[in-house]
């Protein structure tokens, strides 16, 4: 497990991955999108499958970008 100071937004692609977020366990399916808040405990596990990829896209940001965009 691992945490950013940076919030993450993370999308699904393709594949088969667990995402531990603090104390849960979430399967997301292609197209799903997470939203981790900075200083939050996450990791991935990716179950390998034949033929198919495991591809997504992580964003990072500093909370204080949100907090100037919501004023």
């Amino acid at each position: 497990m691992h945490m950013h100071t940076q919030m993450e937004v993370y999308l699904l692609i393709a594949g088969n991955v667990e995402y531990h977020v603090e104390n849960h366990i979430y399967k997301p399916q292609a197209g799903d999108v997470m939203i981790m808040r900075a200083g939050e405990l996450h990791a991935s596990r990716v179950t390998p499958e034949p033929g198919v990829s495991y591809e997504r896209y992580n964003l990072r940001f500093s909370p204080e970008l949100l907090k100037e965009s919501l004023n």
